[in-house]
């Protein structure tokens, strides 16, 4: 359901969106009320009579209305694109041919392509990706690709277990007198904790101003909460039920809670009753306008304890190598049964002499079974991962301004990219299609034109974006932060060229 709720409020023009809905859903009066006055067009996919079938997408396209469809099918989390259904093609070109029979004048079919991606989906307040670049699909885009995939992989894999972001880390105050290998007089040591609780408590300050609203919400993001933990496994359905409980607990209890003892207290009175809606709309405008920095400063206070508690704690507590390399690798998603998977796969005539492409993702494939429902896997404490949370950012940092600095050098390098952007962006479409190619998986990749950007481009594109592309001089931030051992916090960045490896890159 958040899919189409992201789509239709970020469609260009303020048009409105017209979705295919089962018909079955139309036989309670009520329902029928609410999905039509939605724009919902009921569809039969029992029925063979194609004008039945169409019958309402026709009505909607004659009159130059704007009908979403979501051709894969259903949702799920994987690196790449599953599978594409042919509704929408076959639903233009029955149009196409109802307009020339029947002669109507009806504007020809544009389908436009749309792609939404979420930076966290089932969590709170994270964001949604408009614009992609598609940088790390080129083989031989540099000498250390390998290796910054790996680099960031772990990197993410750490932060999911942890529980921690990015951009939580990049903003948190690590300043060198906290390191505790550094003889640093206590004095500043001392100053510099002490500006750290004096930010933490700034933070805490602000409680007062925003505890009106958080506790009149406080029960939308309760319940929502406990919806997602009603199906963990699923990512998709978390996002959509802490979004539908939340909504409803608030519509349903909360606000009419709220609304009739404002009211009863101004005795119910009309000029009460505009008094207590005016109260509840300004109250949600409020809450909306605070929740953002209220909820940014709240996970920024919790990391940098975290991280201080990580980093303080005794060596002998953090995770050996061999124990924390299942912490390494992300956590895959379940199989979703909507899914159909044998569509692309290569028949089993096909021959040897095809070339094969290595997987999208060597963790990613399909299982031979559904495995049984174990107990919920429990995760280390955060203090027993964060030298490792930091020295693998540092690592994923180091490899990932390497590579965009061999970008940098070589602006003419070939980048690979989707036809579609390579077009948008002045590059180029190479006309040979591929033939035959498998991964090592047996899945045949779809033929399709391959995309080219020169490399001065792409990072002209993300700078312009705000991407601040840095070079290797520049330390990260909090770097002595992922100190395990005595000395390992000297300068890193000098000595040779090869690659730090403290987690094996084996997979058992």
């Amino acid at each position: 359901m958040l899919d189409p709720s992201i789509l239709s409020s970020a469609f260009p023009y303020g048009r409105i969106l017209h979705y295919w809905v089962k018909a079955s859903l139309f036989i309670n009066p009520v329902a029928t009320y609410i999905l039509t006055s939605a724009g919902n067009i009921p569809v039969d996919r029992k029925s063979k009579d194609r004008n039945k079938l169409f019958k309402g997408t026709f009505k909607a396209l004659s009159q130059n209305q704007a009908i979403a469809l979501f051709p894969e099918g259903t949702s799920y989390t994987e690196p790449r694109i599953m599978q594409v259904k042919d509704g929408a093609a076959w639903a233009a070109l029955e149009y196409t041919r109802w307009v020339t029979e029947n002669g109507n004048k009806g504007d020809p079919v544009v389908i436009v392509p749309a792609a939404i991606s979420y930076t966290n989906k089932s969590k709170y307040r994270s964001n949604v990706i408009m614009e992609l670049v598609d940088l790390f699909c080129t083989p031989d885009l540099a000498p250390n690709v390998n290796n910054v995939k790996r680099n960031l992989l772990t990197y993410y894999s750490l932060l999911q277990s942890t529980q921690l972001t990015n951009s939580v880390l990049s903003s948190l105050p690590l300043p060198e007198s906290l390191d505790p290998l550094r003889p640093i007089p206590l004095p500043s040591r001392l100053l510099t904790l002490s500006i750290l609780v004096r930010d933490s408590l700034s933070s805490i300050v602000r409680l007062p101003l925003f505890i009106l609203p958080l506790a009149i919400h406080a029960p939308a993001y309760v319940v929502g909460r406990l919806g997602a933990k009603l199906v963990e496994d699923e990512e998709e359905t978390q996002a959509q039920n802490k979004a539908v409980f939340g909504i409803f607990v608030l519509a349903i209890a909360v606000y009419p809670m709220v609304f009739f003892f404002l009211w009863s207290c101004l005795r119910y009175t009309s000029t009460g009753a505009l008094v207590a809606i005016g109260f509840l709309t300004l109250l949600a405008k409020y809450h909306n306008r605070l929740i953002n920095d209220n909820y940014e400063h709240a996970k920024r206070v919790v990391a940098t304890w975290r991280v201080l508690v990580g980093v303080w704690a005794p060596k002998q507590w953090d995770l050996s190598v061999n124990a924390l390399s299942q912490y390494t690798v992300p956590k895959l998603p379940p199989a979703n049964q909507w899914i159909d998977r044998s569509r692309s796969k290569s028949r089993t005539g096909s021959g040897t002499s095809s070339p094969v492409l290595p997987p999208l993702n060597p963790a990613i494939s399909e299982p031979a079974a559904p495995a049984r429902k174990t107990k919920k896997d429990r995760r280390p404490p955060s203090r027993r991962l964060i030298r490792h949370v930091l020295r693998a950012r540092i690592e994923a940092a180091k490899s990932l301004a390497s590579l965009l600095q061999q970008l940098d050098r070589t602006p003419d390098k070939r980048v690979s990219a989707s036809a579609h952007l390579a077009r948008a962006f002045g590059g180029q479409v190479d006309p040979v299609r591929a033939q035959g190619i498998l991964t090592e998986d047996g899945v045949e990749v779809p033929d399709e034109p391959t995309g080219w950007r020169s490399a001065g481009e792409v990072l002209g594109f993300l700078r312009s974006r705000g991407a601040k592309i840095g070079g290797l001089k520049t330390r990260v931030q909090g770097e002595w932060a992922a100190v395990s051992s005595e000395g390992e916090g000297e300068d890193s960045t000098a000595g040779s060229g090869e690659d730090v490896v403290w987690v094996s890159p084996e997979r058992s």
